[in-house]
């Protein structure tokens, strides 16, 4: 093989990974929790302001198996800036900018309950074509 065309398939190569990985970051739904003041707030922001495309939203523990809370998008999107979570009882509801979300788990009631000091996890999954999904894990804090 000439020394030309050897540097031109590495360099379609790094094209091509660059692209990939710019892909996969662009299509991963954003996702931080800050705790602060008692209150935790999962933070769903494209861009630190937008809201994010997302098809579902969920929250676990790794003492249960299935989740506690689940949300999913009723068309296959739904665009969700923030989901605010408290020790106690939270609104099983979400506020939605665009679309709509049906509540999956807890199957009846209007609350779900989460405790102090326990490890859980959110998941929020992405409406794009790639459908990737980020866990960010959180501890409730002690009122």
């Amino acid at each position: 093989m000439r020394r030309d065309t050897l540097r031109a398939l590495v360099g379609v190569g790094l094209v091509a990974l660059v692209s990939g990985a710019a892909t996969v970051w662009w299509e991963t739904p954003e996702l931080h929790v800050q705790t602060r003041d008692g209150r935790t707030v999962a933070h769903m922001e494209v861009l630190g302001e937008y809201p994010a495309d997302i098809t579902s939203i969920s929250i676990g523990a790794p003492a249960r198996e299935g989740p506690l809370w689940q949300v999913v998008a009723d068309d296959g999107m739904a665009q969700v800036h923030q989901v605010g979570l408290s020790a106690g009882a939270d609104p099983v509801d979400v506020k939605v900018y665009h679309g709509r979300l049906t509540r999956t788990v807890p199957p009846a009631g209007s609350m779900f309950m989460l405790e102090a000091g326990v490890d859980y996890t959110i998941k929020v999954c992405s409406a794009d074509f790639l459908r990737l999904c980020r866990t960010a894990s959180f501890r409730l804090p002690r009122r």
